[in-house]
Formats: C-alpha cells, sequence, structure tokens
C-alpha cells in the first residue's frame, strides 16, 4: 500500500531539533512503526518542496530538505516556477495525485486539504493521521497491547498530577487549570476514562457538568474536558467515550451538549463535527470557540429533510423512519460480539481491545446479490444461530459494490471485523456490497426474536443474508424494536 503524507505529518515525523518535538511527534513515529510493519510505503510529492522552502531559518530549511530525501517522491512535471499562492497550489498537486492513484490515500491533518479532497473523491481517500494508524493496526492486531475499557469515575478520583493534564496546562495556565479540576473534583463531577493497559495511567477522559441554567426547560450537558492522549490514538477511543456521553445524556434526557476547544484542537473538532456538533459563531475572549449538538430523544414526525443529515446532527438516538428502506441484516455471533461488545452478556477480559468495537461508524460486509444502499436506510442486526434476534440497529453512511480487494479494504478498514485475508477470499467469490454505518444508539431493550418476525410475517423464513423489507414489515420492526420490555 503507497500512502502520501501531508507536510504536515512529515514534519512532526521529522524533528529537526528537540524544539520541533511536539505530542504528534510519538504519534506520527508510531504511524512509521506500523507502516514498516506493513510493508506500507509513505510517499512525499515533489510539490511539497514549496512547503520546505518556505521555512525562514537556513539550518531547518536544509535539514528538512534531507529529510525529505529519506522517502520515495512521486515522479511529477512540474512547472519551474510554481505559482504566488503556493498553499493551494501545493493541495491542488497532492488532491492530484490521488486522482490519478497514484497513491492509496492521503494523511493530513489540514481541515481545508481534507474537505478539498473529499468532494472531488470521496471519504475513503482521506485519512487523519489516528485514521492512518487505525488502518495500519488492524493489520498486526495480534502484535499490539490490548487497551482497556471505559470507567465511570467521580473527578476526585482523578490524580491532578497526572502528567495526562498537562497538555490542559499548556491551554489554560497551571494555576487556572489545577483551580478548576479541584473544583471538579469538590463538585463530584462525573467522568469517564481509559487508562493504559497496567491501569494507571490515564489515556483518555471526558468530564461532564449539568448546566444549571436550562433555557426553555432544556436541559443541557457540557463536556467540560476531552481527550485522548495522541500516543494512543488510531484506537477510536474518542468515539468510546463519546459512546458514554452520549448513552448518559440520553438516560439522563438531556436536551443537548457543548463543549469549547481552541482552534488548535483540530483532531478533537474534527471528530465532534463529525458527530453533529456545529461551531457557533461567537468567539470568546480567551480565544475558544464553543460547539453545541442537539439530541433528538423522540422520533421526529415525518419530514423533508434527507435521513443522514437529520442523523448526525440530532443522534444518535433519533432517526427518521419514514423515507428510507429497512433491511434486515443477519450476522453470525462471533461476529456480533466483535462489532458490538457492549451487547454482551459475558465482556471479554480485554474490552476495548478491537477499533471497530469502539468506533460509532462501523463497516459491514455481505455476499448479498443486493446492490448499493441508499445514505438514511435503516439496518436491523440479526444475531443468528444463537440468539436469533434484533438487538440493534444502524443507519447507512454509503455502501460500495466491488470484487476488487484493495478497493474494499480501503473503504472499510479499520472499521470492519474482517481481517485482510478473509475480504480477499471474500472478494475471490465474487462481488461483496461494502457498507459503512453509523450505529443507533436507542437501545433494543426487548430483542425482536425470530420466531416473532415469523409470526408477524415481517419475514418467510430467517435471513441468510441481507434482505430488504417490504414497508409494512419495515414499519412494524421499527415499532417494535422501540417497545420496552
Amino acid at each position: 500500500m503507497k500512502l502520501l503524507i501531508d507536510t504536515n505529518i512529515f514534519i512532526p515525523l521529522e524533528p529537526t531539533s528537540p524544539e520541533d518535538i511536539s505530542e504528534q511527534t510519538q504519534t506520527a513515529s508510531r504511524l512509521s512503526q506500523l507502516a514498516s510493519k506493513t510493508n506500507t510505503q509513505l510517499w512525499l510529492h515533489p510539490a511539497q518542496r514549496v512547503d520546505i522552502a518556505k521555512d525562514k531559518t537556513a539550518a531547518r530549511r536544509s535539514l528538512r530538505e534531507q529529510l525529505f530525501s529519506k522517502y520515495p517522491v512521486l515522479i511529477v512535471n512540474l512547472p519551474p516556477v510554481p505559482p504566488r499562492r503556493t498553499n493551494d497550489w501545493v493541495d491542488e498537486q497532492l488532491v492530484l495525485a490521488l486522482q490519478r492513484n497514484a497513491v492509496s490515500a492521503l494523511i493530513t491533518e489540514d481541515r481545508r486539504l481534507t474537505q478539498k479532497a473529499i468532494k472531488q473523491l470521496g471519504t475513503e481517500r482521506v485519512l487523519t493521521l489516528a485514521d492512518a494508524i487505525s488502518l495500519l493496526a488492524s493489520l498486526v492486531e495480534a502484535e499490539l497491547a490490548p487497551p482497556p475499557a471505559v470507567e465511570c469515575v467521580r473527578a476526585y478520583q482523578l490524580d491532578i498530577r497526572d502528567r495526562f493534564w498537562d497538555s490542559f496546562r499548556a491551554d489554560y495556565g497551571d494555576d487556572a487549570f489545577d483551580r478548576w479540576l479541584q473544583k471538579c473534583q469538590q463538585e463530584h463531577r462525573l467522568a469517564w476514562v481509559i487508562r493504559a493497559p497496567d491501569s494507571s495511567a490515564l489515556v483518555g477522559a471526558a468530564i461532564v457538568n449539568h448546566e444549571k441554567k436550562e433555557t426553555r426547560g432544556r436541559k443541557t450537558l457540557k463536556i467540560c474536558s476531552f481527550k485522548v492522549d495522541a500516543a494512543h490514538s488510531g484506537r477510536r477511543y474518542g468515539e468510546l467515550l463519546l459512546k458514554s456521553v452520549f448513552c448518559h445524556a440520553f438516560e439522563n434526557r438531556f436536551d443537548s451538549f457543548y463543549i469549547t476547544a481552541f482552534p488548535h484542537h483540530e483532531q478533537l473538532i474534527g471528530l465532534l463535527t463529525d458527530f453533529g456538533f456545529g461551531r457557533e459563531i461567537a468567539e470568546l475572549p480567551n480565544g475558544e470557540i464553543a460547539l453545541s449538538k442537539p439530541l433528538a430523544l423522540d422520533l421526529p414526525v415525518q419530514r423533508q429533510e434527507k435521513p443522514l443529515p437529520y442523523f448526525i446532527r440530532e443522534g444518535p438516538f433519533s432517526f427518521d423512519p419514514h423515507w428510507t428502506p429497512g433491511y434486515l441484516v443477519p450476522i453470525l455471533p462471533k461476529y456480533h460480539a466483535m462489532l458490538f461488545p457492549e451487547l454482551q452478556a459475558q465482556q471479554p477480559l480485554v474490552p476495548g481491545r478491537e477499533a471497530f468495537g469502539n468506533s460509532l461508524r462501523k463497516a459491514y460486509l455481505s455476499c448479498s446479490g443486493t446492490r448499493t444502499l441508499r445514505p438514511g436506510s435503516i439496518l436491523f442486526f440479526y444475531r443468528s444461530e444463537d440468539e436469533q434476534a434484533v438487538r440493534t440497529w444502524g443507519v447507512v453512511e454509503q455502501s460500495l459494490r466491488s470484487d476488487d480487494a484493495d478497493r474494499i479494504c480501503d473503504f472499510v478498514m479499520p472499521r470492519t471485523v474482517y481481517t485482510r485475508d478473509e475480504i480477499v477470499e471474500m472478494c475471490d467469490r465474487g462481488q461483496v456490497l461494502a457498507i459503512m454505518f453509523r450505529q443507533c444508539l436507542r437501545p433494543i431493550r426487548n430483542p425482536v426474536r425470530l420466531e416473532e418476525m415469523l409470526k408477524e410475517r415481517a419475514i418467510a423464513a430467517a435471513p441468510q443474508s441481507l434482505m430488504k423489507l417490504k414497508p409494512p414489515a419495515k414499519q412494524w420492526m421499527t415499532e417494535r424494536c422501540l417497545k420496552l420490555p
């Protein structure tokens, strides 16, 4: 596999002095290690020499030019003198390399470049650093130390001396942050944490607070702090923490969330935006921006809006079931347990191990003859063999049908339970339907069992492959999944 790295990945990957070492350096180093283990090549584009040449420090510029030569560079005919707007020009050259399939994907932390590339090529060809790490880690899963699960605690159980909090002190000042965390401890605020494998140091944490002022009777939950340590990015711990916060808000009937963040925390802002947090116009005096998200607790009355944008903005508990198809998706118990670990009666010894189990955006593969699925379609996941019941559901984001294993892998990794070898085997037998979906967190408190579906004539027989439900059956399934025990 060939991956093109943006300059904002190359620089932390190759620090030229101790002052250049940052949190992202450790994360980028992990990318390099995983690339070596998986025979993945990290490539550069000759246009990026323009970025290097803009460095005003001669010694650093010279060293970076030498470090540039460590990497394979695409062979491209470039004009001798680039246009004046060099940033846009360099971005265009990187996107053009993707269009011409010189590389499988681009790794970048530049949100403007990401949006430009996605607009022209779709989401599967552009990766954040965390996405790339997660993709490569899925190929060497057995070699990685198993991560822990999320733990619900009170703030007074957190160690204020933990180095995990140093980045917050850098943003807010040592004294100001310590006073704030002490206040959280005194108020017994709720928190979710992820600990390192030895169960001591924190690698992820979210602290929340119920805002005392309610507007028009609406309850608001503030996410006061949210962080995943850079050294542990790529494991979807951010989505795992969000899942915990979302479920708490739903069970306690909160109507909305909000969080503040400094603009330089682009990865956090990107994660929140991807799950429906919208940037507000006002900027705080200290330079932070505020992001808010509504949380719809009930299914909407029939709407004209497309169902997927609605689900992203208002979900992950509310979705629009009225104008979109529904599908019954059979899944073997071992894959169901891996994809939805929180639904298992007996939790695994190392919960949180798999990135696809942690994530809210997941992938499913099928050999069904169904073509592609409309975004916003509802998926009812039927656990076959042992339980023979529907216990969870999701909303389709996008789908792809192909017999090209590399294309399928690029589309779904690392959000699928299947290994690369299994995907290759499936593609050898014919075309594979790959579905990217977002898990709906609205709990199905009373599983829908096979005998009940047969009795109600929602289906004629136990599903053997992905099947589309007729409108009356889909309506019945939706209402039945919402029914309380």
